[in-house]
């Protein structure tokens, strides 16, 4: 099982390298596993991702479902 709290740093890492793919695949981890953690911060985050990366991005397709079933859980 994911640690939520061991997770950001590595998801904050790979924002910074624009690793788009690693830091959307740990944010839908982690709403996955605690979908209110830390305020919504996740959510918020995830949600601003998909906007800089455009909806239509082959990324964003890809984690909108996963995303979509974390926070409607």
């Amino acid at each position: 099982m994911l640690e939520v709290r061991s997770a950001i740093p590595a998801i904050e890492l790979a924002l910074q390298r624009e690793d788009f793919h690693a830091a959307a695949e740990g944010l839908v981890e982690v709403l996955l596993v605690k979908p209110s953690f830390d305020a919504d911060r996740a959510r918020h985050a995830c949600r601003a991702l998909f906007q800089h990366l455009g909806f239509r991005h082959p990324i964003s397709e890809e984690f909108q479902r996963r995303y979509s079933m974390a926070v409607n859980s």
